[in-house]
């Protein structure tokens, strides 16, 4: 099992968003004024009936919020959700009860109980059963709950509950189907996998741009007011929605950051560079061109500074 968090200002938005899906279940909730047989009939409804129900039962749900949210106006976005999503390996043992359970353990563990609270169960015919978990940010007593290292948190009390319940591992990224992913979603995954082909047996930095830019995707190096590399961003073009996706490298991947990058590459070089000597062949003109220009490149205005005034002192001693 594992956790995402994202957080936003529109509880009607997202509890519609949950619910309009013909497989889509409300588990358990707390504090909302939430109709019962209502409940019962859209975990039965489809289609029409089901949209018409969804409709109605998040307008409940954002009304409870908004109610709550007003005992503290400084919360500008109340509204956490939160995906737990399970291996399939665990979907025989995981009833409507037991999902409700870790569901719930899951809150008190990551101390986000004392508020409002639906669970909602999603399970797609062929894809990992999850749930989404919608709560308000704004306390039961007005207060705004502690969301201090909130993602560290997550990943730690994801790693109890799978000991605590013998849940599978994820499989991580690389496992993904990522056909069944959305847009955003999508892309971020497909940037990371073009990355990571990419990464694999370049030599510098030139080579690595090339080789994205093969697969559709182009990066960007952010620079601080000094010129030093601050960052790196990826971007990517998805033809299903018509838009213009970019993500920090950090984003996509921990491992993917530019300082994650550069040690990559410099690690290729290296490999490459012994491999050359063990076979006893020596480097083409061309790679050794394409090495001192990416060292230039990635030079930053002081150290490029530097370097000439090296020149110039070395100049005039002669």
């Amino acid at each position: 099992m594992i956790g995402k968090i994202i957080t936003g200002s529109d509880p009607s938005g997202c509890a519609r968003y949950c619910l309009d899906h013909d497989e889509a279940r409300i588990l358990c909730f707390d504090g909302l004024d939430i109709d019962p047989e209502q409940m019962t009939r859209l975990n039965e409804a489809v289609k029409a009936e089901r949209g018409a129900l969804s409709l109605t039962i998040a307008g409940d749900i954002g009304r409870s919020f908004h109610m709550q949210a007003s005992l503290n106006t400084k919360v500008v976005k109340p509204v956490m959700h939160i995906a737990l999503s399970f291996m399939k390996e665990d979907e025989p043992a995981l009833t409507d009860r037991r999902m409700s359970e870790i569901a719930e353990d899951y809150l008190r563990r990551m101390k986000l109980d004392n508020t409002q609270y639906v669970v909602i169960r999603h399970h797609k015919p062929g894809g990992n059963p999850h749930v989404h978990i919608i709560l308000n940010l704004v306390g039961n007593d007005g207060n705004r709950l502690d969301t201090d290292f909130i993602r560290r948190r997550n990943i730690n009390v994801c790693k109890d509950l799978n000991r605590a319940y013998g849940l599978h591992w994820s499989r991580g990224k690389d496992n993904t189907d990522v056909e069944k992913l959305r847009s955003k979603e999508k892309t971020r995954y497909e940037i990371y996998h073009a990355v990571k082909s990419a990464l694999n047996g370049s030599s510098g930095w030139r080579d690595f741009e090339r080789k994205l830019l093969g697969r559709n995707v182009t990066c960007q190096l952010v620079r601080k007011n000094d010129g030093s590399v601050q960052g790196i961003n990826f971007s990517k073009w998805n033809s299903s929605d018509g838009r213009y996706y970019t993500f920090k490298g950090s984003v996509i991947d921990r491992s993917m950051s530019y300082s994650g990058l550069m040690k990559q590459l410099e690690k290729n070089s290296i490999e490459e560079s012994e491999n050359i000597n063990q076979s006893g062949a020596s480097r083409p003109e061309s790679y050794v061109l394409g090495v001192l220009v990416d060292l230039m490149e990635s030079q930053t205005p002081e150290v490029q500074k530097d370097n000439n005034d090296k020149q110039k002192r070395k100049k005039r001693r002669i």
